[in-house]
């Protein structure tokens, strides 16, 4: 069974294969919580720049961050990922 849309209870469309990799990346250099912990480059430079990849093929910093969560990201690391991708501020 794959992803359900939590609006609808309709199947949700796949995300493309180029596009699930870098989500995949995401989970890679979010390994800690995407926090800029001793000025992480991973997350600091490159967490930003696949987030830019993501949205430039039209999904949205919140489904980035509610794909994640599907995925696993805790609750606390999902606001630390909002922060690195610009969706909050503070």
């Amino acid at each position: 069974m794959g992803a359900v849309d939590a609006l609808t209870g309709e199947p949700a469309q796949a995300v493309p294969d180029e596009v699930r990799s870098l989500f995949d990346r995401l989970v890679q250099y979010g390994n800690n919580g995407y926090g800029d912990r001793r000025g992480n480059y991973f997350v600091r430079e490159l967490v930003p720049e696949i987030a830019a990849d993501i949205r430039a093929t039209g999904y949205t910093n919140d489904f980035i961050a509610s794909y994640l969560l599907a995925y696993g990201l805790t609750e606390d690391n999902e606001k630390s990922l909002r922060k690195v991708i610009g969706l909050v501020t503070s």
